[in-house]
């Protein structure tokens, strides 16, 4: 995540970022509106702290698909949006995948999975769905 942010130009008008982890529940971070500077979203991604916990993956993913709608921060339909996840183990909650796939279908928003550790590969393909890589 830090080597994405130090790769991109940030600002308001530019590339913006927001976090939100998740075990049990997903947890807000900060919003795509919270801060402008390369330097500020690499200082506070760097003090983040894995959680325990289970993962509630698509209940998480969810939940930061509503931040991407310009209420929230979102930009415009016709400005790219990419939501990143990064799991290290299998989805819990796969009942909800069903409607996180379809939420993300109807949405603007490009998602990139990336595992890691004990990811399931297959899990994250049914994740991503048809928009996804």
């Amino acid at each position: 995540m830090k080597h994405t942010v130090s790769k991109s130009v940030v600002g308001e008008k530019r590339v913006r970022f927001g976090v939100v982890t998740y075990s049990d529940n997903p947890r807000l971070e900060f919003t795509l509106e919270r801060y402008y500077s390369q330097f500020d979203v690499l200082r506070v991604i760097s003090n983040l702290k894995a959680s325990g916990g289970t993962r509630n993956t698509a209940q998480a993913l969810s939940y930061t698909l509503s931040y991407f709608e310009e209420i929230h921060g979102g930009r415009a339909k016709k400005i790219p949006q990419v939501l990143f996840l990064i799991t290290d183990g299998k989805v819990n909650d796969l009942s909800g995948l069903a409607t996180w796939t379809e939420s993300l279908a109807k949405s603007e928003v490009n998602f990139f999975a990336i595992g890691t550790e004990d990811a399931d590969a297959e899990q994250l393909k049914q994740l991503v769905g048809n928009k996804g890589k």
